[in-house]
């Protein structure tokens, strides 16, 4: 009994959720809730039963089974299929649901080969999210009522004409001839325009006709042509097609058309419409077109047929005109053109019906797909710039200044493109030139930049910082391009001459760390770049410089590098952020109990830790005080860690995890007998549960939403007693991603701090005296789509290919989501985070990418590829239930995305930017060396090509690399490429 209460304890749990929803949707009802279900803890495994006992106004569950029943329903209730998939009613009977009751509702169902579907005799009926198969006589038949809505239905056509016609149901009304009714539910997007489908988004449709309007089709002719078109029912598909009449005379070929102007999504490799042809032998030509007739690309077809043909065209069948040279920037088309050419015959006439954009049927390969998402990122760089003088705006909007970090992505993104053709060497060359250029002559303090700066002027904008970080990511774009385009003394000297005007001593302000920022009114930031995060590659050429280097390289880097959130795990708190307020005290009121709690300088790890000052008060034993946390964090875990600062008291210490704010939970106690710091690793199997909750010990780790530490005091009151807490956290298991290493965090969880410095540094196969910096960030960005995954039963944007938390716009603003530790996140996802995880971690960055597009399609596509991102949520700034996109771009976030991809398909950032002598010095001072001595080629293997590439540097045909010198003689000969030659061997 203990367990059969337990499994329908935890089905009503699941299906609690679907409960809530489905109720937004159909209005609230009263009554009880029944579950019908083919395992147990459900209440029938029977429709009809279920039917036959509910009262008035109850609500039927049905989940997660096939259920081949007719049913009959004489009373007001509702049914909700769980799975409408499975969830199938009246297989081969005669009326599938027959209603004779007022206000039903069936919800999510699939209703298939009965004679009728649905048979409603009664008022006030909502057919609502099912898939009803018309078949032989009515997928819905409605008796003398008339207010039955027919609400997002899918109704299967017939008789295979396409079409869902009167002949598809020989009986009195089928869906045709009912108009869609539309409601709002959790997806609907703010401006009340209904969330598109994945196959609206991959079969965009330019026009059906089906809005009686063909006013935003306009009409143009030469001297000896005329044109007309009007709204016409002899249609292909649905109720309306457009006519077009013509006239061309004359001798000479003359021409007419019709055009409308279309901002379409871009994922498409057909376009398909259907022409009622008049035989004429008059050429119709179908044209796509950018930038309003500028470029264009055009399809003919000669019309010879009468009546109705589908025309399917691959874009491939498209022919380059105009400016043109065959580049097909799919992203800018935005206008469809028809246009009728010939000398005769006059008074002809055509129609046109359901213009779309459809997929192939052939799989695009990965590599094709990224570089179509590359390309049109690429497109941000170079169109949202001052052409006069290389700024890149910080964002896509007219009114937004430059960003200096966008410069750099901008000018390594400029490489790239002139290396794959999309641009040519001298245009490429010329950009760059003039970005340098400009930024010589701005203004600087000790060679660093504003943070913000005017798109015109390049003075200081929004009384913005000299950023110490953002000057770093500008001068990783300025010497890779100096790099890239070395041949080109100008940019080469112009380039080293930026970065070596730099003056990092300076912005060491005395200190063995780097400022994040200096302002005129108040000078150097007493904040230092400390702790893992984006910074790294800054501290690299900052020891690298030629000029203005820090003092002590190695000591810098250990600075640095020392202040590392160290250890495999995901952070509770560790109280570092000056800030205890989300603790919440709570004190046992009959007890005589206190408590208060501080932040506190007595710390095990880093500057703070929390401080619980208590007495139990008088009487027996039991819970007296605590605080607790209020997270919502990821399951993925086996144990909770913490440091405990204890006071000998004997009284006992608490740990508690639980679910749905106390409803359910599971203790771990241990007697406060020590004094000093004491480290708790405790297994979740050590937990125990609670005698009262009735779990029999099941804990479910995706509910888990409060963290208690609590004090059960003794026969002896305590008073003036404290505790202090440091570092709670939840170390990973070995399922999720860290094989076991340390994972060296950044507070925020923000992918992007995981990814920068991977964007031009190549950190494969190599390390420093503190972890594989490549591992680490893949073990990163793979926990970051663990935590989505296992919020994803929160959160309907998450899935196991949609993930990426990273700082990126919000429904709020700008905001700095992320995973692992910090956990701050709403539902949103921005496509960098996976998209600038592709070198990284391809075999789950790639699927999510296409995933998607493929799925969201215009909603997050456009001219530059990804939007910067999309919530699916609830989301509190906006309230209510609403979805949330934006159509901006952020260039950093562009940038992540485009390099990221680059390095993956080509590794041509990374090796363009490592042969810097300055950054090759650096990675020798800090102490990289290679995982595997002599791997040259970065593939974590010796290979044959590795012992080519040492003898290539022992001939001087190619530039020292310490790492070939594997038999440790201070230099590399033929000697050292035997020896990885032999080492391939065995």
């Amino acid at each position: 009994m203990v367990i059969e209460n337990a499994l329908k304890r935890k089905l009503m749990d699941v299906l609690f959720v679907m409960a809530v929803l489905s109720l937004l949707f159909i209005g609230a009802a009263s009554g009880k809730i029944w579950y019908v279900g083919d395992s147990g803890g459900a209440d029938f495994t029977n429709i009809q039963d279920a039917i036959n006992a509910a009262n008035e106004s109850d609500t039927i569950f049905v989940y997660n089974g096939s259920y081949y029943e007719c049913i009959s329903i004489s009373k007001s209730l509702i049914l909700v299929g769980e799975n409408g998939n499975s969830n199938i009613l009246g297989l081969g009977r005669s009326k599938c649901a027959y209603i004779t009751a007022n206000n039903v509702t069936i919800d999510g169902f699939t209703i298939r080969n009965g004679d009728y579907g649905v048979y409603i005799e009664n008022n006030a009926c909502d057919i609502i999210n099912n898939t009803i198969t018309l078949n032989h006589d009515s997928g819905i038949w409605i008796g003398s009522s008339n207010n039955n809505p027919i609400i997002n239905n899918n109704i299967v056509e017939n008789d295979g004409d396409g079409k869902v016609t009167l002949f598809d149901a020989l009986t009195i009304l089928q869906m045709a001839a009912i108009p869609p009714v539309s409601y709002s539910n959790q997806y609907d997007l703010s401006d009340s325009e209904e969330y598109l489908t994945k196959a609206d988004m991959t079969n965009p449709i330019i026009d059906d006709f089906e809005d009686t309007d063909v006013g935003d089709w306009s009409l143009f002719a030469t001297q000896n042509a005329s044109i007309n078109r009007s709204l016409s029912n002899n249609s292909k598909s649905g109720s309306y097609s457009m006519r077009i009449g013509y006239n061309i005379s004359g001798y000479e070929t003359n021409w007419c058309g019709v055009y409308r102007q279309m901002d379409t999504w871009v994922n498409y490799d057909n376009v398909s419409l259907w022409v009622c042809g008049d035989n004429s032998g008059n050429t119709l030509e179908i044209k796509l077109e950018e930038a309003y007739g500028e470029e264009w690309w055009r399809y003919t077809s000669i019309i010879d047929w009468g009546g109705w043909k589908k025309l399917v065209i691959p874009l491939s069948s498209f022919v380059a005109g105009g400016a043109a040279e065959g580049i097909y920037d799919k992203s800018k088309i935005n206008r469809f053109t028809l246009v009728v050419s010939g000398n005769s015959p006059l008074g002809s006439t055509i129609y046109v019906d359901d213009i779309k954009l459809e997929l192939s049927d052939m799989p695009v390969s990965d590599d094709d797909f990224l570089e179509m998402v590359e390309h049109a990122t690429f497109n941000y760089f170079w169109s949202e710039v001052n052409q006069t003088n290389g700024l890149i705006r910080d964002r896509s909007t007219l009114d937004s200044p430059c960003s200096i970090a966008s410069v750099g992505f901008g000018l390594s993104a400029i490489c790239i493109a002139e290396s794959r053709g999309w641009v040519n060497s001298t245009d490429a060359s010329d950009r760059i030139l003039t970005t340098l250029e400009t930024f010589n002559n701005l203004y600087n303090k000790e060679g660093f930049y504003y943070h913000w700066i005017n798109m015109s002027t390049g003075e200081r904008e929004w009384d913005c910082e000299v950023s110490s970080i953002d000057t770093a990511l500008l001068m990783t774009g300025v010497l890779h391009a100096g790099e890239h385009f070395k041949e080109n003394e100008s940019i080469k000297s112009l380039s080293n001459e930026l970065y070596e005007r730099v003056n990092w001593t300076w912005m060491l302000n005395g200190t063995d760390t780097i400022a994040m920022k200096w302002t005129p009114e108040e000078g150097l930031s007493p904040d230092y770049w400390r702790g893992y995060n984006e910074a790294m590659i800054m501290y690299l050429l900052a020891i690298g410089s030629p000029t203005h280097p820090v003092p002590d390289p190695k000591r810098s880097w250990d600075a640095w590098a020392s202040t590392y959130g160290k250890d495999c795990g995901r952070m509770v708190d560790d109280f570092e952020d000056n800030n205890v307020s989300a603790w919440v005290t709570f004190v046992d009121s009959g007890s005589g109990a206190s408590i208060d709690i501080s932040r506190s300088n007595n710390s095990k790890i880093g500057d703070y830790s929390m401080k619980i000052g208590y007495n139990t008060g008088d009487g027996a034993g039991g819970e007296r005080c605590g605080a607790y946390l209020q997270k919502s964090t990821w399951a993925n875990y086996d144990s909770v860690n913490l440091w405990i600062y204890g006071d000998n008291s004997s009284n006992t210490l608490r740990i508690k995890i639980e679910e749905d704010y106390g409803n359910e939970y599971w203790i771990y106690e241990l007697p406060l007998n020590w004094m000093g710091w004491n480290e708790l690793d405790i297994p979740v199997s050590s937990f125990r549960v609670w005698e009262l909750t009735m779990q029999d010990g099941v804990l479910d780790k995706t509910k888990v939403n409060r963290f208690t530490v609590a004090i059960l005091g003794t026969n002896v009151s305590t008073s003036g007693s404290a505790i202090y807490m440091d570092d709670f956290k939840l170390p990973c298991s070995a399922s999720d991603g860290c094989d076991g290493e340390n994972f060296i965090y950044c507070y925020t969880g923000s992918l992007f701090t995981y990814q920068y410095s991977h964007c031009w540094i190549d950190f494969r196969c190599k390390h420093d005296g503190y972890t594989n910096y490549w591992q680490n960030s893949i073990n990163a960005v793979r926990e970051n789509r663990l935590f989505c995954i296992d919020n994803s039963n929160v959160y309907a944007t998450y899935g196991e290919n949609c993930w990426g938390l990273t700082a990126c716009d919000g429904p709020g603003g700008y905001t700095g989501y992320g995973g692992c530790p910090c956990y701050w996140h709403d539902g949103t996802i921005p496509p960098t985070g996976a998209g600038g995880s592709v070198a990284l971690a391809p075999d789950i960055a790639i699927p999510a990418l296409r995933y998607m597009y493929e799925t969201y399609g215009g909603k997050i596509w456009g001219e530059y590829g990804f939007k910067d991102a999309f919530n699916l949520d609830t989301n509190v700034s906006l309230s209510g239930c609403q979805t949330w996109r934006t159509d901006e771009y952020i260039g950093i976030d562009e940038g992540a995305i485009m390099l990221m991809i680059e390095n993956y398909r080509s590794g041509i950032v990374w090796r363009e930017f490592m042969q810097n002598p300055y950054v090759r010095y650096a990675m020798d001072e800090t102490g990289f060396v290679p995982t595997i001595r002599g791997d040259l080629n970065c593939d974590c293997t010796l290979t044959p090509a590795d012992a080519a590439i040492a003898l290539e540097i022992a001939t001087g045909s190619s530039s020292f690399d310490d790492a070939a010198d594997v038999s440790g003689d201070g230099k590399v000969t033929s000697l050292d490429a035997l020896i990885i030659l032999q080492a391939t061997a065995g």
